[in-house]
């Protein structure tokens, strides 16, 4: 905390939290989701169309703060405030299904508390916390499914695709999940593997009304109009390793009419090897161990942040790549939606680190579970 504040300017709404801020109050307003006029100015491709095209779960959330008329300031700490507590208290029960040696236990929970990737955006008008909390919420519903004795119950399945459809609309990049929870849910269910459909239907539920939303304002059958290439030119094209290697470029870029882009486009070909470059500069860029840029100029502050990193980037290699952890299927469900949530973020996403903070909580998990093991294995 001490290290955020002392940040040169520092501001609680930034970049798209003045987004997420029009979005909220538009709602409140009855104006649906729709966004502000900057967003046509510097996102030339969406032509005169100014309707939201991210994410809609955050800007729900803020509408109940800013329903109170309370300073963004305070909107900020109180919503964030709330979101590291619940996401504190639910990492608390994860840990204590998986750690017993109590200085492990304690480590885990403080190492959450004092990391400053997560510090420093609870003091942001954005939506990293909610996106790590809705996963840790995941973890949870997800091992006491698979660890449930009884028959799963048809409104449990409805409740729980419900629950999916709010976690895919809290960040887009965890759109297979639902297709990876199905063997799991029919191995659960045994001989009423039918029941499968309660699950859709709870999905369905969430997910239906923001799919018409999409057709009836860009007219696109998607759950994501950004999934599209037709409104988003720019969302698979290579020359978004400018954003790695000349940020100043790839802003400039954005602001570009469609004709100059495609004369952009045209002088921005790579050859296959820079193609392996982008993804290697991507993975770096998602995962590097310490910030930079402001306020992250701090050479202390880089120090603090490599030492909080560190194990959860340990644990996260370990949770990924140990084979134990491919013999039972709910940690292959869980395997298999990190992965394609992280792929999503190398082949088809500008990369930045901050998208990777869901992932903080397991990585830690894990560091602490190959720890404790350690310490059985040798008798310690």
């Amino acid at each position: 905390m001490f290290f955020v504040l002392k940040a040169d300017k520092f501001q609680f709404v930034t970049g798209d939290g003045h987004e997420y801020k029009y979005v909220a109050n538009a709602l409140i307003n009855g104006k649906g989701f729709v966004s502000y006029e900057w967003n046509m100015l510097k996102r030339a491709y969406l032509g005169d169309n100014y309707f939201y095209v991210g994410d809609p779960v955050y800007p729900l959330f803020l509408t109940s703060f800013y329903l109170l008329n309370l300073s963004d300031e305070i909107i900020v700490l109180l919503s964030n405030l709330i979101l590291y507590l619940f996401i504190c208290y639910i990492f608390t029960k994860i840990i204590n299904f998986y750690i017993y040696e109590f200085k492990i236990k304690y480590t885990l929970l403080l190492f959450i508390c004092l990391n400053l990737y997560l510090q420093y955006y609870s003091f942001k008008l954005l939506t990293e916390l909610l996106r790590v909390f809705i996963f840790v919420i995941f973890f949870y519903l997800l091992f006491k499914l698979y660890k449930s004795k009884n028959t799963i119950k048809k409104q449990t399945l409805i409740y729980f695709g419900m629950f999916i459809g709010v976690f895919i609309l809290t960040r887009i990049s965890f759109m297979f999940v639902p297709l990876l929870l199905i063997p799991l849910i029919i191995k659960k269910l045994e001989n009423k593997w039918y029941y499968i459909v309660f699950y859709f239907v709870g999905f369905l539920i969430i997910i239906v009304p923001w799919v018409y939303r999409n057709y009836h304002n860009f007219g696109l059958i998607t759950l994501d109009v950004r999934l599209s290439k037709t409104v988003f030119e720019n969302a698979t094209k290579d020359y978004t390793i400018l954003r790695i290697t000349d940020n100043k470029k790839y802003v400039d870029l954005k602001d570009m009419s469609n004709n100059e882009k495609k004369r952009f486009i045209g002088s921005f070909e790579l050859k296959p090897f820079e193609k392996i470059k982008l993804y290697i500069l991507r993975i770096k860029e998602l995962f590097k161990p310490f910030p930079t840029g402001e306020p992250y100029n701090k050479f202390i502050f880089q120090i603090f942040t490599f030492i909080f990193n560190i194990p959860y980037l340990f644990g996260l290699i370990y949770f990924l790549f140990n084979p134990k952890h491919y013999k039972n299927i709910f940690t292959v469900t869980l395997i298999l939606s990190v992965l394609s949530f992280i792929g999503i973020h190398i082949i088809n996403n500008g990369p930045h680190y901050r998208y990777m903070l869901p992932l903080v909580p397991l990585g830690y998990l894990y560091c602490g579970i190959y720890i404790q093991n350690k310490i059985n294995f040798n008798g310690g």
